[in-house]
């Protein structure tokens, strides 16, 4: 999923629109990247190929929720690396979204790659 979200990030047309933002649990090394904070106000590194990362749990809901009022009318790809419980929580924030929001014209799809820990 990293080689794809990096390769996406690469192409002039999607750089605008994709946003990749990966979440550790582990610690996060910030001497030598740009830290910034993220919508929601929470520390992220913006590292040199563009990738958001950001240490803890990500707000998943709010995520997913924010990302579809700032895309009406469009289709939103929302992919998760995650353990399998993480992945169900994005899944049924996705689903729940999409309930909310389809009369606006906006659709979220998920792709999903599931891990145990």
């Amino acid at each position: 999923m990293l080689q794809t979200l990096q390769r996406l990030r690469a192409d002039p047309r999607a750089r605008s629109i994709v946003v990749p933002c990966l979440y550790v649990t582990g610690p996060v090394d910030t001497a030598h990247e740009t830290t910034m904070s993220d919508v929601f106000g929470r520390q992220m590194v913006r590292l040199s190929n563009g990738i958001r990362l950001s240490q803890g749990r990500p707000p998943i809901a709010r995520m997913v929720s924010y990302m579809a009022g700032k895309h009406p009318n469009s289709r939103v790809g929302v992919f998760c690396c995650a353990p399998k419980k993480m992945t169900s929580q994005v899944r049924s924030s996705v689903h729940d979204t999409n309930a909310a929001v389809a009369a606006r014209g906006t659709h979220m799809e998920m792709r999903a790659e599931c891990f145990s820990v």
